[in-house]
């Protein structure tokens, strides 16, 4: 069920109009945050799709950014139980409500309690300061026994050091990807994708 307030909007033309519709009643507005690189849709799809969500998931996106993945999330068409957004920008939270129907907690993720555990988590966290590294071992201890996280990370020296092999020790896979990833968002950071699963 959606929070009081939110309106539950399934099919993506929908909820491009509920945010034009919103943008247009108080002016447009551009939000700009460091180290705020969307996921592209094909690679936020590939991400979901890895996820294998299933009916009755509880599902957290702990970087929500634009929402590029809750997008993908909602596009999957699978009937999660609860979608849970954590979003540390203020103004990017506030944002999506508007277009998605999901819990969101406009705080920092590496404090802030989620409510888990959850059985999936797909991410894309801050790469700043290896950051990303943080986030991905936070966001392991709140799967569930059995849960599944799939997270873009930078492909650098201190996580191919400090998570690949974490990862690898747990049976997870780490998957490097095209060099031009993120071209379009103006960066051409490595990065990698990682599935990891929580021992049942």
């Amino acid at each position: 069920m959606a929070p009081a307030g939110v309106e539950r909007v399934t099919d993506g033309r929908e909820a491009s109009f509920a945010a034009l519709r919103a943008q247009l009643g108080q002016g447009v507005q551009v939000v700009s945050a460091p180290q705020l690189f969307p996921t592209p849709a094909s690679l936020a799809d590939e991400m979901v799709r890895r996820a294998d969500l299933a009916p009755g998931h509880r599902v957290l996106e702990p970087s929500a950014g634009t929402g590029a993945l809750l997008r993908a999330i909602s596009a999957a068409g699978v009937d999660v139980a609860h979608v849970t957004a954590v979003e540390i920008n203020q103004r990017l939270a506030e944002a999506l409500p508007a277009t998605l129907a999901v819990r969101v907690l406009a705080e920092d993720f590496l404090t802030v309690d989620v409510g888990g555990p959850f059985d999936r988590i797909v991410m894309n966290p801050p790469f700043e300061r290896a950051a990303d590294i943080r986030h991905v071992r936070r966001a392991f201890e709140q799967l569930a026994p059995g849960g599944r996280l799939v997270a873009l990370v930078a492909d650098g020296p201190r996580q191919r050091e400090r998570l690949r092999p974490w990862v690898l020790e747990q049976g997870g896979t780490w998957e490097e990807q095209a060099p031009d990833t993120f071209a379009e968002q103006g960066t051409n950071v490595r990065v990698a994708m990682l599935v990891v699963e929580a021992r049942s």
